[in-house]
């Protein structure tokens, strides 16, 4: 990128500047920075929470086994938004990429930054230096009053594409641009990643489905949608071509009931149940596929090496001993509700007053929360005191922080089991990808499992009984498409408390 150009960057003066805190964590330790960053988080310091998770994100590559970018980059953008200052942590990345001649990304982030504090004082200084040097060249040759306006190209046709891009494109795999679109992904820059994944797809001849797919999302994300909805049309086309390629390639059936994925399909089912296709029965297999790989997945390790199950698992159940038990001993039936959003969420907001209503005579109430509880400082100046999470706590018998098995399905499962829950609710459904307990219930932890509020369509689990909805949400003709069995509510599916 910069041959030629005489570029003597031990001359650049970085704008912000790393303040060291004393601190007994080796830098170059990832998953010790990682421990101490998250643990600052939740105290509150947030710089000193920042400048550990940063060293995390850059020891990750040594340590792919221990943990993930997204394990700690999205809560060190998180350190400068709760304080408002997301700018801030763009700069911050700018500069640290300049520091490795990763200038195309530290280009990137400082547009990012400007775009949303045009007057930044430390990214303008930044960009002043490096344009004097050659390094940020402006793309139209602007004005220096429109010298810091962002250009956005959200087009892969687009003739104002940066050059940056193109030269990081030209001698890419699709592969590794679909690595790259999943980068911008986790950044939410929507209309880059939409952009990269398309030329993944391209250049893999429409055989790299995933980037194919996600593609699709992306430009759903924008609402680029094309001239008089021409894109869209032909999105949905391309989505219903891949199920079906997909479903010939990677599913096996005897009958009905008695079938195998080999690989879950490339279209999440989030994604897949907001799409108005003209064969709905596709949605079902994406889900199907989804569900007979959420164990599997959970137990790859190395090099695509399937760890085999313990031999009491799954769990089975004799569900008429239990029917028993209640008949002849009056016992409370205890109910369980798993996920990972117990604390400022959407969901809990409009269902933490529902545990207010549960009969104490007949039902024993248990949460097991695997998010992290809000910290003392966003509930005083982001929620106004107001803390959702204990209230919950204020109507449940039993609030269980099981945050330690967040990533490990099959010591949650048996937590759950010795608790002798006899129905359990899950609220996440395939969102959260990395925060839910995603594998549990394929190991019956509990003799019945019920599906609600998150997501809206089939599971397409074999190990989900039920689902909660209602008539509009699941119309009682469409019900062949469920595997499961309906339990229609008499207003909204969703439980509301306001």
């Amino acid at each position: 990128l910069l041959s030629g150009n005489n570029i003597n960057t031990n001359n650049i003066v970085h704008a912000v500047v790393e303040i060291e805190f004393p601190t007994s964590v080796p830098k170059l330790n990832g998953p010790k920075n990682l421990k101490e960053g998250n643990k600052l988080f939740e105290k509150g310091d947030y710089d000193r929470a920042a400048m550990h998770l940063w060293r995390a994100v850059l020891m990750q590559e040594q340590n792919k086994d221990k943990y993930t970018v997204d394990d700690c980059f999205g809560k060190f953008m998180q350190c400068f938004s709760i304080q408002g200052k997301t700018a801030d942590g763009f700069v911050y990345i700018a500069q640290e990429s300049i520091g490795r001649a990763q200038y195309p990304m530290a280009k990137m982030y400082l547009n990012q930054a400007l775009a949303m504090d045009p007057d930044h004082s430390d990214g303008n200084l930044l960009k002043d230096q490096l344009e004097a040097m050659g390094i940020y060249a402006d793309d139209n040759n602007d004005s220096s009053t429109n010298k810091r306006r962002r250009t956005i190209t959200s087009n892969t046709n687009n003739d104002q594409d940066d050059d940056d891009d193109d030269d990081l494109f030209l001698e890419k795999t699709p592969a590794e641009l679909y690595e790259m679109a999943s980068t911008h992904f986790a950044e939410r820059n929507y209309e880059k990643c939409a952009d990269v994944f398309e030329i993944s797809c391209v250049r893999s001849q429409m055989q790299l489905s995933p980037s194919c797919a996600n593609a699709v999302y992306c430009r759903n994300m924008i609402i680029d949608w094309g001239f008089n909805g021409t894109q869209f049309d032909a999105d949905m086309k391309r989505i219903e071509q891949i199920a079906i390629d997909e479903i010939e390639q990677f599913r096996s059936s005897d009958d009905k009931n008695s079938f195998e994925w080999s690989r879950a399909m490339s279209t999440h089912p989030h994604m897949m149940l907001s799409y108005p296709l003209r064969n709905s029965t596709l949605k079902r297999y994406v889900a199907e596929s989804a569900a007979f790989t959420e164990d599997i997945s959970q137990r790859i390790v190395g090099r695509g090496e399937i760890k085999p199950l313990p031999a009491d698992l799954p769990y089975t159940h004799d569900h008429q001993s239990y029917v028993q038990t209640f008949v002849k001993d009056k016992t409370k039936l205890r109910i369980g509700f798993v996920a990972s959003g117990f604390n400022s969420k959407a969901v809990l907001y409009l269902s933490h007053d529902m545990f207010r209503f549960f009969d104490t005579t007949k039902f024993e109430v248990h949460i097991f929360s695997l998010g992290a509880p809000d910290s003392p400082q966003f509930i005083k100046f982001g929620m106004r005191g107001v803390d959702w999470r204990k209230r919950v706590k204020a109507n449940v018998d039993v609030f269980h922080d099981v945050q330690r098995f967040q990533n490990n399905h099959i010591e949650l499962a048996r937590y759950i089991r010795k608790r002798d829950i006899h129905i359990l609710m899950e609220w996440d459904g395939y969102a959260r990808q990395g925060d839910r307990a995603q594998g549990l219930f394929a190991l019956r932890p509990a003799p019945i499992q019920i599906w609600h509020q998150e997501y809206l369509g089939t599971s397409g689990a074999q190990f989900v009984d039920y689902l909660f909805t209602d008539i509009v949400t699941s119309p009682p003709h469409l019900a062949e498409l469920y595997v499961e069995k309906l339990i229609y509510l008499p207003n909204h599916f969703f439980s509301k408390g306001h």
